[in-house]
């Protein structure tokens, strides 16, 4: 199910409580710092000519890189 969709304003906070595996999906990521259970996650070497990021966090807690989707779902 899906645990949070916005446009997050400029120097906001959003925070996402659900069990992994976790999928993310950022329209511009450069704008983006990633937490997952108080650890930094970079996501800068996933982000795609267009600024965007798909990534999954598994149930170990490592960032993949996701298959992309054209409507976020």
């Amino acid at each position: 199910s899906r645990l949070f969709y916005d446009v997050g304003a400029a120097n906001s906070v959003q925070t996402v409580v659900g069990t992994p595996p976790l999928r993310v999906v950022l329209g511009n990521a450069s704008g983006v710092a990633v937490e997952y259970n108080g650890h930094s996650k970079p996501i800068a070497k996933l982000s795609r000519p267009d600024g965007s990021v798909q990534f999954s966090i598994t149930r170990a807690g490592e960032v993949v890189r996701a298959k992309p989707v054209a409507d976020g779902g």
